[in-house]
C-alpha cells in the first residue's frame, strides 16, 4: 500500500506490482481488455489523445492519459534506451475513480505496458493469422517473454524461433520458454531470414531504427505483428513488405503520425493512407495473403488493462484479506 494525501485526508492506495499484474492480467483477460479498447475507440466511447513526448538528455518521458467506462488513467514512462542498469522503461500507471476523482490504484508501468502490448498482438494474431504452428520472435528484450506467452496462449503453436542482435539474450529467452513449455520446439536462429523463413506468425519487437524485415524474407502466407519502433523516423518493416501486405493498425491515427513503418512509405508515395485499416475492423475470417499489424499502443489500452486488473484485484486474496483500498 502507498499512502497519499488529498485535502488533508490520508489515502491508502494499493500498489499492483509486476508479479501481481502478471497474475491478475491473464492473456485471456488482457485480450478482453484490448478488445474493449478497440471497440470503444471505434465507437467514439473513449477519450485518448495522442501521447505527449518530452525529450530529455537521458531519455524521453511519455505522458499518456485516457478515459474509458468510468475509469481514468494516466501512464508515465521514462524511456531510457541507453540505461546501463535497471529497467529501460521505468514508470507507473495511475488509475482514478471517475466519480470521486481519487486515485484507486498505482500499477507497474512497464509490466502493464508489456501485458497489454502482447495482448494486442495476440488479438491481432487470432483475427489475422491463418495458421500459427510456427512462430518467430525477432527481438528478445523485455517485451519478448510477454509476446511469446500471448501467442502460445492462443493454442496451436508447435515451434518458436528466436533471433536477437545479441545472441545471449536470445539464448536466455529460449531457456526460459523451454522451462515453461517443454513440449514446444524452441531454437535460437542465427539470422533474421533463418528465423522467419518458414514462420506462420512473426512478431518483431526491437529498438532497431532500420528495417529488419523485407518482403523477400517473409513467407507469402505469414502474419506479422510489428510491435517495436514507435518514432516516425524509425521502422522495423521495409516499405516493400508494407506495400505487399494488408496493413492493420491498433490505432490508425497514432500509427500514421508516430510509426515510421507506415509514415515513411506514405510520405514517399508508396503506401496510401487509406490502405491502413483499423485493427478493430479485422474480418472474422483471416484474409488470404500476407498481413501486417502495426502497433504503437495508446493510453486507451492502458486504461482498459488497468481497469481489468483493478476489477480482478478487488476479488483477489490480497483485497479480501483486509488490505484497504482507496
Amino acid at each position: 500500500m502507498i499512502s497519499l494525501e488529498s485535502d488533508g485526508r490520508g489515502l491508502q492506495v494499493p500498489w499492483l506490482g509486476g508479479d501481481v499484474l502478471e497474475r491478475l492480467l491473464t492473456p485471456e483477460r488482457a485480450r478482453a481488455a484490448v478488445e474493449r479498447a478497440l471497440m470503444a475507440e471505434r465507437a467514439g466511447e473513449a477519450a485518448a489523445p495522442l501521447r505527449q513526448l518530452v525529450d530529455m538528455p537521458a531519455g524521453t518521458l511519455f505522458v499518456m492519459p485516457a478515459a474509458l467506462d468510468g475509469s481514468l488513467a494516466v501512464k508515465l514512462l521514462n524511456d531510457r534506451p541507453h540505461a546501463s542498469a535497471g529497467a529501460t522503461l521505468p514508470g507507473v500507471v495511475v488509475l482514478f475513480d471517475e466519480a470521486s476523482g481519487q486515485p484507486c490504484a498505482l500499477m507497474d508501468g512497464p509490466v502493464l505496458t508489456a501485458l497489454r502490448t502482447a495482448a494486442i498482438a495476440g488479438w491481432a494474431t487470432a483475427r489475422l493469422a491463418r495458421a500459427r504452428r510456427r512462430v518467430a520472435l525477432v527481438g528478445a528484450g523485455f517485451q519478448a517473454w510477454y509476446q511469446a506467452a500471448a501467442l502460445v496462449d492462443l493454442g496451436g503453436v508447435e515451434a518458436v524461433a528466436i533471433w536477437n542482435r545479441h545472441g545471449e539474450a536470445a539464448e536466455q529467452l529460449a531457456a526460459r520458454l523451454r522451462r515453461r513449455h517443454p513440449d514446444l520446439a524452441i531454437r535460437v536462429a542465427p539470422s533474421v531470414p533463418d528465423a522467419v523463413g518458414d514462420a506462420d506468425v512473426i512478431t518483431v519487437a526491437t529498438r532497431s531504427p532500420e528495417p529488419l524485415l523485407t518482403r523477400r524474407m517473409v513467407p507469402p502466407h505469414a502474419h506479422v505483428n510489428a510491435m517495436g519502433a514507435y518514432r516516425p523516423t524509425e521502422r522495423e518493416c521495409a516499405a516493400d513488405l508494407m506495400v505487399a501486405a494488408a496493413v492493420y493498425a491498433d490505432t490508425p491515427t497514432g500509427v500514421r503520425h508516430e510509426a515510421g513503418d507506415v509514415a515513411i512509405p506514405i510520405a514517399q508515395g508508396q503506401l496510401a493512407a487509406e490502405a491502413v485499416h483499423a485493427l478493430a475492423d479485422a474480418p472474422p475470417v483471416p484474409p488470404a495473403g500476407l498481413t501486417v499489424m502495426k502497433s504503437v499502443g495508446a493510453a486507451v489500452f492502458d486504461v482498459a488493462a488497468a481497469r481489468m486488473a483493478w476489477v480482478a484485484w478487488q476479488g483477489s486474496a490480497e483485497a479480501t484479506a483486509g488490505i484497504p483500498s482507496a
